[in-house]
C-alpha cells in the first residue's frame, strides 16, 4: 500500500491531492486548483536548474490576466519552489491542466465552452464563474507534476499557433476593454501579414468563426492515427 501510495505521488500529485482540494471549499469558493510543478525535463529552461531541483520548479501558483495584452500568466512559473507560495489564496483563473469544481458552478455557468477546444477555455470558464460570485482559490497544500505541452508537440509548436492565437481573440474580444480590442484588431492584421502560418490561419477561422477544432482538426485526425 505505501508503494502505491509513493507511486502517485511521483507521477501525479501528493496522495491527498483530492482530498486536499475539497476540504477546502467553504462559502463562495467555486473552484480550486492546486500547486503544479514542471515534470523533471519539461521545464521551459531545461539547461537552468540543478539536478536536485528539477521536479520543484513551479509551473502554476495561481495566475493573473495582464488585461492590456490579454495574456494569461501563471504566477510563480519557473521559479524554484522554497516554500514561497505556500499559503492558499484567491487568483484570477483556474488552470484546466487540475481543477476542481464544485457541482453548483456547472448548475449556474454550464460546462466549458467549446468554441476554444484547446487553450483560454480554462480562463473562460474562471471568467464566467467570477461573474456569478463564485470565487477561484489556489491551494498549495495540494500539489501534481504537469509534462508541459506533451500533448501539443511542444512550447510553440503550430499546434499552440493555431488554438492560443485564434482563442487569444475569441477570449479578448468577449472579455476584454474596447481600448484593448481594438488593440487585438491591429495586432490581428500585423499577424495576417507576418505571422507564422497556423497563426495566419488561426487569425482567419477567427473572423470566419471557425470555431471548436476549426483548421487544425484534419491534422489532430491524423496526430491521433
Amino acid at each position: 500500500m505505501h508503494f502505491i501510495k509513493w507511486l502517485w505521488a511521483y507521477f501525479f500529485g501528493n496522495e491527498n491531492l483530492i482530498n486536499n482540494l475539497v476540504n477546502l471549499f467553504e462559502g463562495n469558493i467555486g473552484i480550486i486548483s492546486p500547486k503544479i510543478y514542471f515534470a523533471k525535463g519539461y521545464e521551459f529552461h531545461k539547461d537552468r536548474y540543478k539536478e536536485n531541483e528539477k521536479g520543484r520548479v513551479i509551473w502554476y501558483a495561481g495566475a493573473v490576466i495582464d488585461w492590456k495584452n490579454v495574456i494569461g500568466k501563471h504566477i510563480g512559473v519557473d521559479e524554484v519552489d522554497k516554500g514561497q507560495f505556500n499559503s492558499s489564496m484567491e487568483t484570477e483563473y483556474a488552470t484546466g491542466c487540475c481543477m476542481i469544481v464544485k457541482k453548483q458552478v456547472f448548475e449556474k455557468i454550464g460546462l466549458l465552452n467549446e468554441k476554444y477546444f484547446l487553450y483560454y477555455e480554462d480562463a473562460d470558464f474562471s471568467m464566467r464563474a467570477k461573474r456569478n460570485n463564485f470565487k477561484i482559490l489556489f491551494a498549495p497544500t495540494a500539489f501534481m507534476w504537469h509534462k508541459n505541452a506533451a500533448s501539443a508537440g511542444g512550447s510553440g509548436s503550430p499546434l499552440q499557433d493555431y488554438y492560443i492565437t485564434r482563442n487569444r481573440l475569441i477570449f479578448g474580444f468577449r472579455y476584454a476593454s474596447l481600448r484593448t480590442k481594438l488593440a487585438l484588431f491591429r495586432e490581428s492584421i500585423k499577424i495576417l501579414q507576418i505571422g507564422r502560418d497556423w497563426q495566419k490561419i488561426g487569425v482567419k477561422d477567427f473572423y470566419l468563426k471557425k470555431l471548436g477544432k476549426g483548421s487544425y482538426e484534419k491534422t489532430w485526425i491524423k496526430f491521433q492515427l
